[in-house]
C-alpha cells in the first residue's frame, strides 16, 4: 500500500499546519495482496458485486473511507503538534529541522498505517464481507427457476413423449375394457348354452343316432354364433 501523505508540505507557508486536502486513496486489491494492483473503483465493484448487492456498498469502498479517515484523523494531530512547536519555541529549531522532522514521522506513521490496513482489509474481504458460491440471495432465487433453451427443447420433448404414453395407455385401456364386455357376453351365451344341455340330458337316451347328430348340429351351431358376436 504506496500512498502519499503530504509529508513533504512547506511549513512556512502555515505556521506548520500541514495541508489536509491531500487525500489518501487505498487501492483495490484482490484479498491477501500486500501491494496495490492499480485497480480502479468499476473493477471492484465488478469483483465484488455480489457482496455490493447484498450489503448495500462496495466492501473496497468502506475499507478505502476507513483508510481514509485514520489517516486524516493522524493528520490533524501532526499538523496540530507541528503548530504548537512551532508557535512555542519558534527559535529552538529552524524551519528545515521541523519539516524534515514531520516528514520523518509521517513516513513512520504511512507504514504502520498501510501494513494494519493490508491485514485489515484481507481479513475483511475474506472473512467479513465475503459471500460463500454456494449461498444464493433471496432476490436470486428467481433464476434458478430460469430454463435454458437447451433445457426447455428437452422438457418439450419429454412432455410430447409423455402425451404419446398417456394417449397409448389411455387406447389399450378402451381395448381391454371393450374385451372384457365381450369375454362377459360370452360367458352369458355359454352359461346359457350350458343350462340348455342340463335340461336336455334326459331326452338324449331317447334319441337315435340321427337324433343325437341334429342335437349336436345345432348347439354347436349356436356355440359359433355365440362366439362370432364377440
Amino acid at each position: 500500500m504506496n500512498v502519499d501523505c503530504g509529508t513533504n508540505l512547506d511549513l512556512k507557508s502555515d505556521l506548520g499546519i500541514m495541508d489536509s486536502n491531500n487525500s489518501k486513496q487505498l487501492k483495490d486489491k484482490e484479498p491477501g495482496s500486500s501491494e496495490s494492483n492499480g485497480a480502479d473503483t468499476s473493477q471492484s465493484t465488478d469483483l465484488y458485486q455480489y457482496e455490493t448487492q447484498h450489503f448495500g456498498f462496495t466492501p473496497t469502498s468502506l475499507i478505502n473511507g476507513m483508510f481514509n479517515s485514520v489517516c486524516d484523523l493522524y493528520r490533524e494531530a501532526l499538523k496540530a503538534f507541528a503548530k504548537a512547536c512551532f508557535e512555542k519555541n519558534p527559535t529552538l529549531t529552524s524551519v528545515d529541522e521541523l519539516t524534515a522532522a514531520r516528514r520523518a514521522v509521517g513516513e513512520k506513521i504511512d507504514t504502520d498505517i498501510c501494513t494494519v490496513f493490508d491485514a485489515l482489509e484481507h481479513y475483511l474481504l475474506a472473512q467479513v464481507f465475503s459471500i460463500p458460491e454456494s449461498v444464493v440471495l433471496p432476490e436470486d432465487q428467481c433464476q434458478l427457476l430460469r430454463s435454458s433453451e437447451e433445457e426447455g427443447t428437452v422438457l418439450e420433448k419429454r412432455k410430447t413423449e409423455l402425451k404419446k404414453k398417456i394417449i397409448a395407455v389411455k387406447y389399450a385401456n378402451a381395448k381391454l375394457d371393450q374385451h372384457r364386455k365381450q369375454i362377459t357376453s360370452l360367458q352369458e351365451s355359454l352359461d346359457d348354452i350350458l343350462n340348455k344341455l342340463s335340461s336336455s340330458d334326459a331326452r338324449i337316451g331317447q334319441l337315435n343316432a340321427e337324433g343325437i347328430g341334429d342335437w349336436g348340429s345345432f348347439y354347436s351351431e349356436m356355440l359359433r354364433k355365440a362366439t362370432e358376436s364377440q
